[in-house]
């Protein structure tokens, strides 16, 4: 199977492997990473975003959207100011406890 994809305009043909290496290269150009981000809305019915793998990185917003609009450039913020390697880390779950006071 041949695939075509357009860059800048130019045409240019892969096959089926090719076309994945080509995905693959791109996205390792760009450094794409996932974040878990935790949302919670407060007394004020305004939603706050927290990003765990990140000290201190967190937004809010009026809407969930608005704030996971915000929380991604925060993310991006945090991380060309820290510099340091966050490790990626695999998000198993959320649970809630119940503790008697």
């Amino acid at each position: 199977m041949i695939f075509e994809l357009k860059i800048f305009s130019k045409r240019k043909f892969f096959t089926k492997d090719l076309y994945r290496k080509w995905i693959v290269h791109l996205q390792m150009q760009k450094k794409i990473r996932n974040f878990t981000v935790l949302i919670e809305q407060d007394e004020d019915g305004i939603y706050v975003a927290k990003v765990p793998d990140i000290q201190g990185c967190y937004t809010q917003g009026k809407t969930i959207q608005q704030a996971m609009e915000r929380i991604k450039e925060a993310i991006q913020v945090c991380l060309e100011a820290d510099k340091e390697q966050h490790p990626q880390m695999k998000f198993i779950g959320l649970q809630q406890i119940e503790v008697n006071l």
